[in-house]
């Protein structure tokens, strides 16, 4: 997870894109200025950037070495969270307490089978996505999650 404020240009864009979720304060700007400086990314937003926001935003961020702010980041799907600069470490800290109370087999199955959907068909995404639900039901997380829920209370995964 990223939480943003200020400047995201460059090496921290490419830092930032590589996070799961950012969160960004109003007043951040976003930008890659490798173009300006004679160079390219080199720690993943030729990559990244393009699943992010599309090919032709991307490119268009990589070519121009131009800023955009943080609404249009949000609007652009780069950024999750858009909130006020003053709020945004306490926020983005209740979001990381949210996550660390979830099934961590969940989470990091959940991440393999979304990055799996960008690189694959459809079909064969599905598929994956059939055995690693029937293998994360089997589990304990599983077990913990649905005895939960059944007892009304909340889940402690191990």
């Amino acid at each position: 997870m990223a939480a943003v404020q200020g400047l995201c240009l460059a090496g921290g864009l490419e830092l930032a894109v590589a996070c799961d979720v950012i969160f960004a304060a109003d007043t951040a700007r976003f930008g890659d200025q490798h173009a300006s400086f004679g160079l390219i990314p080199g720690w993943g937003n030729s990559q990244r950037l393009p699943r992010a926001i599309g090919l032709q935003r991307a490119r268009d961020l990589m070519f121009s070495a131009r800023w955009i702010d943080a609404t249009t980041a949000q609007d652009w799907g780069l950024i999750a969270h858009l909130v006020s600069a003053d709020e945004l470490a306490s926020k983005a800290l209740e979001y990381a307490n949210t996550l660390a109370t979830r099934s961590r087999e969940g989470i990091a199955t959940m991440k393999s089978l979304s990055l799996t959907a960008l690189a694959g068909n459809v079909e064969d995404g599905l598929q994956e996505e059939i055995a690693a639900a029937t293998r994360v039901l089997l589990g304990a997380d599983a077990k913990e999650g649905l005895a939960s829920f059944k007892e009304k209370r909340r889940p402690n995964f191990a």
